[in-house]
């Protein structure tokens, strides 16, 4: 009888038992030959969520294969949960000459998950060296070294973050599941009056932000006057109780970039919100500007930093507990249906703010209740800030910090 080799015994062995813990969701490969071009066809279709488990089954045939290492890295990095194994598989491919060039961007990426981002500048700085000039455009690799080099400065002002609690949802409706009881406002589906046909052409589930004194509305949009890609834009309800035409926010909120996710906290003055602009640490960042009742001008928005803000997508960043915790969504440890609601402390954010609550019950007009309520600084330099009341109960509250109101 003829005997057969042990190694290709084991292969054989190992591969029926890949095929055993393949995803039921596709379909199961008879041969090895048949599982290497369900990979391939996944890979080449960018369909990269689906290519990870063949890769993964034949990876675990020939774990030192470059093309193997290469693909899966990856379709880690671009579609899979455990983005921080990404580099790993790609030093292994880079190793090899045979390798494209694409490599080194996709090692860059990987590096800077796991915040090596010295040696993320390395691999770009081979990609310049190799790529020509058409593949560098095609992936921005100067976006993704500006990126790198945003990361390594925000290092130096690394935040203190401890994660309380996570989950992972559905992407066009992870804003259904954050706590808005204890929020300025809540987001909901945006009114079509305020969509334009670009949003309605692009955008799956579109939403808003209302204030719980239903006076104001924060939404991101392509409509008239963008800087480019979506803006935010602010909609004011008017005296007759109809709804104004959206305004841009215009510079610096706004950028050539995509900006999203605006939430306006409970002083009534510091906007929350997300950007992929050339501050941005990769994807969307979370950011933060204050409104200046004075001058009527936002502050320069400022980088919320690491670890809030990863290479990934970061959103809606919703403070609570007069900011000593905080909700917020990130895609850093999701696949491409998925995105992680975390719930946060800030253990170094000392918060003196007080609250300033109340009712608005006019003598002369016993059942209105609608008002404009201005806090005014102490030392007689200016407004701080400015809400509204609930037109239904006459109530108002604001968070701020002590010392400037009279």
């Amino acid at each position: 009888m003829k005997s057969i080799n042990a190694g290709v015994f084991f292969r054989i062995v190992l591969f029926l038992l890949c095929l055993s813990t393949g995803v039921s969701a596709q379909k199961a490969a008879s041969s090895e030959s048949d599982l290497k071009k369900q990979a391939d066809r996944y890979f080449e279709s960018e369909d990269f969520e689906d290519a990870l488990v063949p890769y993964s089954q034949l990876l675990s045939l020939y774990p030192q294969d470059a093309v193997y290492n290469y693909r899966y890295g990856i379709c880690l990095i671009i579609a899979g949960k455990e983005k921080n194994k990404a580099a790993n598989f790609l030093q292994k491919a880079s190793a090899d000459a045979a390798t494209p060039v694409e490599v080194w961007y996709y090692l860059a990426k990987a590096y800077m998950v796991i915040r090596r981002f010295s040696d993320a500048q390395n691999a770009l700085m081979k990609f310049s060296q190799l790529a020509p000039p058409a593949k560098q455009k095609k992936l921005e690799s100067d976006v993704l070294l500006s990126n790198c080099n945003n990361a390594i400065e925000f290092q130096k002002y690394k935040k203190n973050v401890v994660i309380i609690d996570s989950r992972d949802l559905a992407r066009n409706e992870f804003s259904h599941f954050y706590d808005w009881t204890i929020a300025n406002g809540r987001y909901v589906p945006a009114a079509d009056q305020f969509l334009t046909s670009q949003d309605k052409d692009k955008v799956e589930n579109p939403v808003m932000f209302i204030s719980n004194d239903k006076q104001t509305i924060y939404l991101s949009s392509y409509g008239k006057g963008s800087l480019g890609g979506k803006d935010i834009y602010l909609v004011r309800k008017m005296t007759n109780g109809q709804w104004a035409q959206p305004e841009n926010l215009g510079s610096p909120i706004n950028t050539t970039a995509n900006e999203e996710f605006p939430y306006l906290d409970r002083d009534g003055r510091t906007l929350y919100f997300c950007s992929k602009g050339d501050k941005s640490i990769g994807g969307y960042d979370i950011f933060k500007s204050s409104f200046d009742f004075n001058t009527g001008k936002w502050s320069e928005p400022e980088n919320m930093g690491w670890p809030i803000n990863t290479i990934g997508d970061d959103y809606l960043f919703v403070p609570v507990n007069k900011g000593r915790e905080a909700f917020y969504a990130t895609t850093i440890e999701s696949d491409k249906k998925s995105i992680s609601i975390r719930k946060i402390q800030l253990p170094d954010q000392v918060s003196n703010q007080v609250t300033i609550n109340g009712f608005y019950f006019p003598q002369d007009q016993r059942v209105r209740r609608d008002a404009r309520i201005s806090i005014l600084q102490g030392n007689g330099q200016g407004l701080v800030t400015s809400v509204y009341t609930d037109p239904q109960t006459g109530k108002y509250e604001v968070d701020l910090e002590p010392g400037k109101i009279m």
